[in-house]
C-alpha cells in the first residue's frame, strides 16, 4: 500500500480556462516497492494508480474518470445512531430519508464491515 499526504499551498486561477490549479507540498510519502521504478529512480504513475477527487462525486485515476458518491461526516455520525435506534426497537419507518442515507452508506464496504452487528464485542 502506498500513502501520500499533501498540504495545500496555493490555489491559482488558470487564465486560459475556467478552472483552478491546486498546488501542494508533499508532507509525507511512503510507496510500496511495486510502484518504484528502480532503474529510472522514479515512481511509476501507472503502478501507483492514484485516485483524485475532482469535485462533487467526480473522481479520476490516471486512466479514467468515474462517479463515486462519498458519505459525509454527517452520514458517518448518523449511521451508528440509526443502528442504535434499530437495536432499541425505535421505529424509524416514518423517516424515509434516514433509511435512504443508511442504505447508501451501508453499500460502502467500510460502513458494512463496521456495522455493530458484525462486531464480535458488540452485543
Amino acid at each position: 500500500m502506498s500513502t501520500t499526504e499533501c498540504l495545500l499551498v496555493a490555489v491559482r486561477a488558470i487564465h486560459f480556462a475556467s478552472a483552478l490549479a491546486l498546488f501542494g507540498e508533499i508532507v509525507f510519502a511512503h510507496y510500496h516497492h511495486d510502484v518504484i521504478d528502480i532503474e529510472r529512480m522514479r515512481i511509476d504513475p501507472a503502478r501507483l494508480d492514484t485516485i483524485a477527487r475532482l469535485g462533487g462525486n467526480t473522481c479520476s485515476t490516471i486512466r479514467d474518470r468515474f462517479e463515486m458518491a462519498t458519505p459525509t461526516l454527517a452520514d458517518i455520525c448518523l449511521v451508528p445512531q440509526i443502528a442504535n435506534a434499530r437495536r432499541s426497537a425505535i421505529a424509524i419507518d416514518a423517516y424515509p430519508t434516514l433509511a435512504r442515507i443508511e442504505a447508501h452508506c451501508l453499500a460502502v464496504d467500510a460502513f458494512a464491515r463496521a456495522a455493530p452487528d458484525r462486531q464480535p464485542d458488540a452485543s
